[in-house]
């Protein structure tokens, strides 16, 4: 299996390209998929990225501003959709229970990461904030998940995430794996988690 982060690679898949089909919806590659001299986010952008582990990453959302005048409103849910091969299994056919902790973890990251670009961006108008320069960093503090079915490889899951409150430097989400199983999508895993803002640092 090919390496393909397009919106064609996950539009092949019927289940899928019903949730992204839409107008109004909103896709890209997350920055957790592109090589950093940094050695940032090596793990999706070059450890795992292969055929054989995570061969697409792609998100999407539904467009907040076609619903507000706020161009900076909060988008409410992000979904990110993770194709997977056979080469993170725990037991035969079965995504290893820390890989899919992992997923749900990156889905909220890809969440904060893009509001906040959004939000930054809709207040400066500055390009560099539309590309995520000069953020503070922020860390995953807590992370809680809850195994409900097997994550069946090779596959596709879908990672939606919603936020559940915001204060000040905080925030808690929701992140709820989803995998068409037989006839049925079925919800295979929930994860709760917290992110923190570091004091200080710029990235």
């Amino acid at each position: 299996m090919a390496v393909d982060d397009s919106l064609q690679s996950v539009l092949r898949i019927p289940w899928i390209a019903s949730l992204v089909a839409a107008p109004d919806i909103v896709a890209g590659i997350p920055g957790c998929r592109f090589p950093k001299s940094s050695t940032e986010d090596s793990l999706l952008a070059q450890t795992l990225k292969t055929g054989d582990a995570l061969s697409t990453c792609l998100y999407f959302y539904r467009n907040p501003a076609a619903a507000s005048s706020d161009p900076g409103s909060p988008i409410p849910e992000i979904s990110t959709v993770f194709t997977l091969g056979s080469a993170m299994n725990g037991h035969p056919h079965i995504l290893h229970g820390g890989m899919l902790a992992t997923l749900l973890d990156e889905s909220m990251g890809v969440y904060v990461s893009t509001n906040e670009k959004r939000e930054r961006f809709a207040r400066t108008g500055d390009e560099q904030d539309r590309a995520g320069k000069g953020q503070a960093p922020k860390f995953t503090a807590e992370l809680k998940v809850t195994y409900l079915k097997p994550l069946r490889t090779p596959g596709t899951v879908v990672v939606a995430v919603r936020l559940v409150r915001k204060e000040g430097r905080k925030e808690w989400m929701v992140a709820e794996a989803r995998q068409l199983q037989g006839e049925s999508v079925v919800l295979v895993a929930r994860g709760e988690g917290l992110f923190i803002e570091a004091r200080g640092s710029k990235i």
